[in-house]
């Protein structure tokens, strides 16, 4: 499996990791910030893995369905008849949910919650009034990188309206 990212230094980075019946294990990390991710590239990078594991012991390659990293998986299929490539699941429905982010009546929606949620969490008393009514529990952030997260903290907001409500209508 890879997993592509970017660090609080800004690098890009790929993590390999291979799942197996023990569960899954970190094999290596690659600083990929100077270079293009092209096909050629992620075809070595991915060859260099599979030779180092060993073909044998792999079956399934997961990566995200950027265009160059399907390209590069192919190669390998190409390569190892015997490894089978899918693009990760959980990368899809995010790039599903960011599309239907865009839409602009979700996207007026994602706005509002996220500013009720900046302003409960910037403002001492009504984020002691939320934790009092809440029992405690918190409503979540959206996040700006990961396009699921808008709507979890939807779903939290909603899952809290009543007392969100209450906290608004409060005596104190």
């Amino acid at each position: 499996m890879t997993d592509g990212w970017t660090d609080q230094k800004r690098r890009t980075l790929i993590n390999f990791l291979v799942y197996c019946p023990k569960g899954t294990i970190f094999l290596k990390i690659m600083d990929v910030s100077d270079v293009l991710k092209t096909t050629r590239l992620l075809h070595h990078l991915f060859k260099e893995v599979v030779l180092y594991v060993g073909v044998e012991n792999i079956v399934h390659m997961v990566t995200d369905n950027a265009a160059n990293y399907v390209a590069a998986s192919k190669l390998m299929m190409e390569e190892f008849p015997s490894i089978f490539w899918s693009s990760c699941a959980a990368h899809c429905i995010n790039l599903i949910l960011q599309d239907i982010g865009k839409l602009q009546s979700v996207y007026y929606i994602v706005e509002h919650a996220s500013g009720i949620t900046k302003y409960i969490y910037n403002h001492c008393y009504p984020l002691y009034l939320m934790r009092k009514v809440t029992g405690g529990k918190e409503i979540l952030h959206p996040a700006p990188t990961r396009f699921a997260t808008n709507f979890i903290a939807l779903q939290s907001i909603l899952a809290h309206k009543d007392e969100l409500r209450t906290m608004v209508t409060y005596r104190e």
